[in-house]
């Protein structure tokens, strides 16, 4: 398997609601920058960091609810991350309706 992060941070809400968006550009460009990406050939890639999301769309959150949890290889994650990632999770204040993430059931019978 891939290696496992030395440091670990969870990052939770700063207010209550249901789950309206998260931006997962913004956060695929956090995980970038922490060296799960390269801008150039043959530049090292550190697979031990990431993003585990432990919300969807759709998933009703307290304050102070985990909703991200970091995976990186530096003992103190930057607070320009932290608020990057917080502005990334978009909460309403009404429940709503989420579509499924399946798009297609690929099998053996419809191939």
């Amino acid at each position: 398997g891939l290696p496992l992060a030395a440091y670990r941070t969870e990052v939770n809400t700063v207010s209550e609601g249901w789950v309206s968006g998260i931006h997962s550009k913004e956060l695929a460009m956090v995980s970038f920058e922490l060296g799960s990406g390269r801008c150039v050939a043959g530049a090292d890639i550190d697979y031990s960091v990431g993003l585990v999301l432990d919300v969807a769309i759709g998933d009703n959150v307290k304050r102070d609810q985990r909703w991200i949890t970091v995976y990186h290889s530096t003992d103190n994650l930057p607070q320009e991350f932290i608020n990057r990632i917080q502005n990334s999770l978009t909460l309403v204040d009404k429940p709503i309706k989420s579509k499924s993430r399946v798009t297609k059931i690929i099998s053996k019978h419809n191939c």
